[in-house]
């Protein structure tokens, strides 16, 4: 598998965008420290990734919602944004935990960045100016479940590749 390449994008939609510009609190948006990022206590992503039968395509989905933060904790806009890809899965072969990790790191990664460019867009015509969603760690958000770990060390058969079919779908729950 190509270290450079292990996911090609074929399609991305966004199935939900919601951006609200919350009221301002008197006196307080002169005095917020992170103007133009999301307060990162208020984010909650969730992240999904499934590898087709054959190992050659391979879906990812992550949903990215923000709760009103506290006044003067971050930019006062609420988001509630989804993002749906499709893609082909190189290294078909590869079924192995790095394998894997690298293709759910890929996906992640993209449908991340896809969602910030959304909310920067959307928000640069709102009344308080550009807002980001925060740098997160990729790794943490697509990290091999626990139980995918096992799985995949079973054989290397076929069972193999069904356990790390289903890891990744536990993951997505």
């Amino acid at each position: 598998m190509s270290k450079l390449l292990p996911l090609r994008l074929k399609d991305l939609i966004f199935p939900a965008i919601s951006v609200s510009a919350l009221p301002p609190t008197p006196g307080t948006h002169g005095e917020v420290a992170h103007p133009h990022e999301l307060d990162p206590e208020t984010l909650a992503y969730s992240f999904r990734f499934d590898l087709g039968e054959e190992q050659r395509s391979a879906s990812a989905g992550l949903r990215v919602r923000s709760e009103e933060s506290a006044p003067g904790r971050g930019a006062p806009y609420r988001v509630d944004v989804e993002a749906f890809a499709l893609f082909e899965a190189n290294g078909h072969e590869h079924v192995d935990d790095k394998a894997m990790l690298m293709r759910r790191y890929s996906a992640a990664a993209a449908l991340l960045g896809a969602i910030r460019e959304q909310v920067a867009t959307l928000t640069s015509r709102g009344p308080w100016g550009t807002a980001w969603i925060p740098m997160v760690s990729i790794e943490a958000m697509a990290k091999l479940p626990e139980e995918g770990r096992a799985a995949g060390k079973a054989s290397a058969t076929g069972k193999r590749a069904k356990g790390a079919r289903r890891a990744t779908k536990a993951s997505a729950e």
